[in-house]
């Protein structure tokens, strides 16, 4: 659940700063760039629309940095 975060967020939502994971952890988000960055994977399609929230697909998986 370290990708997951809590809520229905969309691109619009967001903005530079740390955000609390479902698992506990946080994640890192980086508009400063041409870019929407989650720690250091690149979002290249959002917004999809699922039953349960809002999918933002990224090009690779999110792993805690303390593992």
């Amino acid at each position: 659940t370290y990708h997951v975060v809590p809520g229905r967020i969309e691109a619009n939502d967001l903005s530079n700063g740390n955000v609390a994971t479902a698992e506990g952890g946080k994640i890192k988000v980086d508009l400063s760039t041409d870019a929407v960055k989650i720690n250091d994977a690149i979002v290249t399609s959002a917004n999809k629309r699922a039953v349960n929230g809002v999918v933002h697909i990224i090009d690779r998986v999110l792993i805690p940095a303390d593992l």
